[in-house]
């Protein structure tokens, strides 16, 4: 009767495992959050530079699309703890998601906020930067805070991506990461504007084509378990 306890023991932890990991793979590979936040960046990066190069609206105010991106991931997140009602364990790569999430949010805030911040304490003391165009003659005022943030989200997209490529074994986020850190070698070099070409670049690289296959192997999968 002992021995019998012990495997019933040993068995009923194997079909949990079993099931743990399965709920972890079927998360990760369906691909659906790497498809949501490459589109979202990719279309915020494209739009922008298309705005600054033709004078259109919003160049700034649609990279809020990033926070109202967050309530479909939280859906995402509810759908798929009901389908896999399996207690998960948190691991190294979807810790350093939820870093990058955090980070994602850190960073927007410091962009937003230092600004505006930094010429309130200008104007209370009553100064001002102005740019002078020497062959024209004309001035403008400008931010008193010039520091190209955009460079080093680059750095950001690229961490979890590799982490993620590294412990899957997912080649496509690995050259997603390298295109990414490649993309931050050139942003060293370029305009503003042109980092927001590369930050479409970028996010197609690191998140919609790996989503994609990841999709298609999950739906795929899906079909052969029918």
């Amino acid at each position: 009767m002992g021995e019998e306890k012990q495997l019933t023991e040993i068995e009923s932890l194997r079909i949990i495992s079993e099931m743990i990991l399965k709920a972890k793979n079927e998360f990760y590979e369906t691909g659906v959050s790497a498809l949501l936040w490459g589109s979202v960046v990719s279309f915020c990066g494209l739009y922008s530079f298309i705005a600054d190069k033709y004078s259109l609206p919003y160049i700034n105010e649609v990279w809020y699309l990033t926070f109202l991106a967050i309530i479909p991931q939280i859906i995402i997140l509810i759908i798929e703890g009901r389908k896999h009602k399996v207690k998960q364990h948190l691991d190294g790569v979807g810790a350093a998601w939820i870093a990058f999430a955090i980070t994602m949010i850190g960073m927007t805030m410091f962009l937003n906020i230092v600004p505006h911040t930094y010429a309130g304490i200008f104007k209370a003391r009553h100064l001002e930067l102005i740019l002078h165009n020497t062959q024209t003659g004309t001035s403008e005022i400008i931010s008193p805070f010039l520091f190209k943030a955009s460079t080093l989200y680059f750095l950001v997209y690229a961490f979890p991506t590799l982490i993620t490529g590294i412990g899957r074994c997912f080649k496509p986020m690995k050259y997603g990461a390298l295109i990414c850190y490649l993309c931050f070698v050139v942003s060293c070099f370029s305009s503003h504007s042109t980092d927001f070409l590369l930050q479409a670049i970028a996010a197609i690289s690191c998140w919609m084509v790996p989503g994609l296959i990841l999709h298609n192997r999950y739906r795929k999968a899906k079909k052969a378990n029918v």
